[in-house]
């Protein structure tokens, strides 16, 4: 829940390329950047109706600052990462998982 906070996430996805072992699992799940301001309104309203000013802006930068399913996919192909399966979990989350039978 912290790779959206990465200057570059290339980097932590080709780390656990690195250390992952062949048979190996993985889970790693963050944030989901919306697709609209509409839909990301309605998540920071949904989640954060009793947040404060600096907390409401401070997940409006996280759900700015994510990645998309996309994005995501492209990362873990660049990294060489394989049998990872990248999915949306959530309204507002990813999820990359790979089990010990990929």
């Amino acid at each position: 829940m912290s790779l959206h906070h990465l200057p570059n996430p290339l980097c932590f996805f080709s780390e656990v390329k690195r250390v992952i072992l062949p048979m190996g699992a993985i889970l790693i799940r963050d944030l989901l950047r919306p697709k609209t301001e509409e839909e990301m309104n309605a998540i920071v309203q949904e989640v954060g109706a009793e947040y404060d000013e600096h907390q409401t802006n401070l997940f409006r930068d996280s759900l700015n600052a994510a990645l998309s399913l996309n994005e995501v996919k492209e990362l873990i192909k660049t990294a060489g990462l394989e049998g990872i399966k990248v999915y949306q979990s959530s309204d507002r989350h990813w999820t990359a998982e790979k089990t010990m039978n990929n």
